[in-house]
């Protein structure tokens, strides 16, 4: 993820002013989704593999990002270089676990910021279970499902209220189970099984680490490479 080159104080007392990012010459996931539709399965794994060891790394220093979405990731063009950017709505794990006014619901539904199309269940503030890395497990699963089909599986719902219906209520079928995809993608089951793992509702039910999601993408790449179902 990117990191703050600069952090600029007012001189007298000493308040943080702003952050100075690192301009990495990137476009957004989304902005190339818009652009180009989705994914190739190469271009997918050499991006999905990167988010997910970036998200390990950032869950290893203890922060949720708490907005994973194809917006909040860009790419470099020339180096297929992925960046996950934006941790407004970033928190320590501490800081969840130590203030319970975090764990309420919020009079919107939403306690924690993050956008409605990639929240997880217990995000959503409807459910009773904790945000922890898990929830960016989701977020990212949602939006490894739109980097693949080109929409996140509730974009057709009209109203905030029904997409959170939808997370907390509609499970989504695997990838290679949903007819007005599979056949026209031809995505394998190995990367459908890690993508339905990723947005289980339940998160136990879900990776228990980003690690994990790596390992196992990392693992499919060699596969399909194995097998000449991609060639890089």
């Amino acid at each position: 993820f990117i990191a703050p080159v600069e952090v600029m104080r007012d001189t007298v007392s000493n308040q943080l002013i702003a952050l100075v990012w690192r301009d990495v010459e990137a476009t957004s996931l989304k902005n190339l989704i818009f652009e180009n539709g989705p994914f190739s399965l190469p271009l997918f794994l050499h991006v999905s593999r990167q988010i997910s060891f970036a998200l390990h790394l950032m869950h290893c220093e203890g922060v949720i990002h708490k907005d994973i979405k194809s917006a909040n990731v860009v790419i470099n063009p020339q180096t297929l270089h992925a960046f996950i950017i934006d941790l407004n709505s970033a928190s320590y794990f501490r800081e969840i676990s130590s203030s319970p006014s975090l764990s309420l619901s919020h009079h919107n539904g939403n306690p924690m910021g993050g956008t409605v199309e990639y929240m997880s269940p217990e995000q959503t503030g409807k459910v009773d279970h904790p945000i922890d890395c898990r929830s960016d497990i989701y977020s990212t699963g949602m939006t490894f499902f739109e980097l693949l089909v080109g929409f996140t599986p509730f974009h057709h719902f009209r109203s905030r209220t029904a997409i959170v219906y939808g997370h907390v209520a509609i499970n989504v079928p695997p990838l290679d189970q949903l007819s007005t995809v599979s056949a026209a993608l031809k995505i394998p089951p190995v990367i459908c099984a890690i993508l339905h793992k990723m947005i289980q509702k339940n998160p136990e039910d879900r990776y228990q680490s980003a690690f994990g999601v790596w390992k196992d993408l990392e693992q499919a790449h060699w596969f399909l490479l194995s097998s000449n179902i991609i060639t890089s």
